[in-house]
C-alpha cells in the first residue's frame, strides 16, 4: 500500500483472532488514506484537487487538511525546501504519471490556499504527497489499534512502535542497502529518506541521478547524496516530512530539534551523526 509494503507486528494478551482484528483494523486505516491521498488513483481527493483546484473551490476531509496544512506549515519553516508541489519534476521524470489536462509550470507551494474545509489552487498546481502521507497513514494505523497492545507499523522504512523505550532499528547502508546499521529508539517514530531506492529503477549507478525521488523544488532537479537521513519525532507523519528537508539541508537540524524532533545523518560507511 502507498507504494511501498507494510507490515504490522502485534504482540497482547488476546486470541489470534482477536490480534487478527487489529491487525486487520490497522491495515483498513491506512487503505482510507491511500484512497485519499494517492495521486496515481484517479477517484482519489487528491487526484480531484489536482484536476480541479485552480479552477474552483474543492471541498476538504479533516485528514487532508490536516496533511496539507502540515505540508505548507513545513514549506514555511523551510523556505520551500518541503513543497508538495514538485510533482510536476516527478511526473517529467517518470516516477509519476501525467495528468491529463492540467499543465502545472512554475508554481509552488505558495499557489495553495488552504482553509479548514476547503482548498484553491492560484493557479494550476499538481500535489504529490508522498513525501508525508506514508507517515501520516502510519499514525492512523496505530491509532486503529488500542493502546495496550504492543504494535509496530513499518510502511518501507516509516516505522513506529506503541513501546519503543528501549528498543532499536535497522537502517540500510547508503552505499551498501543489503547492509544495515543499528540504530535506537529516540522517540516513537522513525523515517527515512536516502537514494538507494527509487520509484525508478534505473539500470546503473550513472542514471542514479536522473532517477532520484529526491527534488530540489526551487530547480526541479534530481538530487543525489552518499548519506541517508533519518528522523525521530513523536508522529510518524512529522518524521516522514522532516527526512526530506534535513535530506537537502543537512545544516537544518537545529530548526528541526525545534520542532521536537532529532535528525541523524548515517553517512557511506555506517557512521552515524546527529544533525
Amino acid at each position: 500500500m502507498l507504494g511501498t509494503y507494510v507490515e504490522v507486528e502485534l504482540q497482547a494478551e488476546a486470541s489470534d483472532q482477536q490480534l487478527i482484528e487489529y491487525s486487520q483494523a490497522a491495515f483498513a486505516a491506512i487503505e482510507r488514506v491511500e484512497a485519499m491521498m494517492s495521486f496515481h488513483r484517479q477517484d482519489s481527493e487528491l487526484s480531484n484537487i489536482n484536476r480541479h483546484a485552480h479552477l474552483q473551490v474543492c471541498p476538504l476531509s479533516p485528514a487532508m487538511h490536516q496533511v496539507l496544512a502540515q505540508a505548507l506549515a513545513l514549506s514555511e519553516l523551510s523556505a520551500g525546501l518541503f513543497d508538495i508541489s514538485i510533482a510536476p519534476s516527478l511526473v517529467e521524470l517518470g516516477g509519476l504519471p501525467s495528468v491529463p489536462d492540467v499543465i502545472a509550470q512554475g508554481a509552488n507551494w505558495q499557489a495553495i490556499e488552504l482553509s479548514p474545509n476547503s482548498i484553491a489552487f492560484k493557479q494550476p498546481l499538481l500535489l504529490d504527497l508522498g513525501g508525508i502521507a506514508k507517515g501520516y497513514a502510519v499514525d492512523c494505523a496505530m491509532a486503529a489499534v488500542p493502546d495496550e497492545v504492543q504494535l509496530g507499523i513499518n510502511a518501507g522504512g516509516d516505522l513506529r512502535l506503541s513501546h519503543w523505550q528501549g528498543q532499536q532499528t535497522a537502517v540500510r547502508l547508503p552505499s551498501k542497502p543489503g547492509q544495515t546499521v543499528a540504530l535506537p529508539m529516540m522517540a516513537s517514530a522513525i523515517a527515512t529518506s536516502a537514494n538507494y531506492y527509487t520509484d525508478f529503477a534505473p539500470d546503473s549507478v550513472s542514471e542514479m541521478e536522473t532517477a532520484s525521488a529526491m527534488i530540489m523544488p526551487a530547480t526541479g532537479e534530481p538530487i543525489v547524496q552518499d548519506f541517508s537521513i533519518s528522523v525521530y519525532a513523536d508522529s510518524c507523519m512529522l518524521a516522514d516530512a522532516l527526512t526530506k528537508w534535513a535530506f537537502l539541508d543537512p545544516a537544518a537540524g537545529a530548526k528541526i530539534r525545534d520542532l521536537n524532533a532529532l535528525a541523524v545523518m548515517v553517512t557511506a560507511d555506517g557512521q552515524v551523526t546527529a544533525l
